[in-house]
C-alpha cells in the first residue's frame, strides 16, 4: 500500500473513532436523559418534566446543527438542523412559522424563564401533536416530537458513521472541532476557581454523583485514537497521543 493511501486510511479510521465517541456521548446523556424524562415519568399536570423534556430536544437540535453546519451558532445552528435534516424526515414541520415557534416561543421561553411563552400547550401522550386546543393554543405532544427527532437523529448517526460518506465525515469533524472550542472556552475560569477549594472525596462514588460534563480532545496534537472514558468528573473524550 502506498504511503499516501496508508496515511489517508489512518485519518479515516481516526475520524470514525471521533464520530463514534461523539454519538456514544449523545446516546448516553442526551438520548438517555430524554428516555428517562419522556418514558419513565408519567404524563402528569404537575411534575411531568414537560418543560425540561422539550428544552432538551431543542438543545439537541442546536447541538447537532453546530456540528453539521461546521460552526453556525444559536438560531442559525438550530435553523440549519431544522431545514436541512429535521423537516426532510418530518414534513409536518415544514413551515417557517412553526420553526419560529419552536425556536423563539418554546426554546427561548424555557431557556430564559423556564416557562414556555403564551400560546403553547405541552402534552406527553403520543397523540394530538400540532393541533389546536379548545383554548386556542397550539398543542405540542412531546412524545410525538421526540419520536420525530429520534428518526432524524438515527439517520444522521448512521450516515455519519458510514465510511462511504467521506464528505459528510470531514464536515462533521470540522464542526466537531468548533464545538469543542466552545465547550473549552471557559475552562480557565473553572481552573482558577478550584485552585483553593476543598477536594470532593471520590472514593465509593455512586452513579448519582457523576456529573454530565463533557471535555474534548486537543486537535493541536497528533491524535491516533479517540476513546471514551467515564469518570467521576463526567464523560470525557480522552486522547491517546503517540
Amino acid at each position: 500500500m502506498a504511503l499516501d493511501q496508508s496515511i489517508s486510511l489512518t485519518f479515516d479510521n481516526m475520524n470514525q473513532d471521533i464520530i463514534k465517541s461523539f454519538f456514544r456521548l449523545l446516546d448516553d446523556y442526551l438520548i438517555g436523559d430524554l428516555n428517562t424524562m419522556i418514558y419513565k415519568v408519567l404524563d402528569m399536570p404537575i411534575g411531568g418534566l414537560s418543560y425540561p423534556s422539550v428544552h432538551t430536544i431543542l438543545c439537541g437540535m442546536e447541538l447537532l446543527g453546530i456540528v453539521l453546519s461546521k460552526g453556525k451558532k444559536d438560531e442559525h445552528a438550530f435553523g440549519y438542523f431544522w431545514d436541512n435534516y429535521f423537516v426532510k424526515d418530518n414534513s409536518q414541520y415544514n413551515d417557517k412559522r412553526l420553526q419560529k415557534i419552536f425556536r423563539y416561543t418554546i426554546r427561548n421561553g424555557t431557556a430564559h424563564f423556564f416557562l414556555v411563552k403564551f400560546g403553547i400547550q405541552l402534552t406527553k401522550r403520543n397523540k394530538g401533536n400540532l393541533t389546536k386546543t379548545q383554548n386556542d393554543e397550539l398543542n405540542i405532544d412531546i412524545k410525538s416530537f421526540y419520536l420525530d427527532f429520534q428518526k432524524t437523529y438515527q439517520r444522521i448517526k448512521n450516515e455519519s458513521l458510514n465510511k462511504k460518506n467521506q464528505q459528510l465525515q470531514n464536515s462533521f469533524i470540522e464542526g466537531y472541532r468548533i464545538l469543542l472550542n466552545e465547550l473549552q472556552a471557559t475552562k480557565q475560569d473553572v481552573n482558577q476557581y478550584i485552585q483553593n477549594i476543598p477536594e470532593f472525596p471520590t472514593l465509593n462514588v455512586n452513579l448519582q454523583s457523576i456529573s454530565s460534563g463533557a471535555s474534548g480532545v486537543n486537535y493541536n496534537q497528533k491524535t491516533e485514537i479517540i476513546a471514551r472514558k467515564t469518570t467521576t468528573s463526567g464523560t470525557k473524550l480522552q486522547e491517546f497521543i503517540k
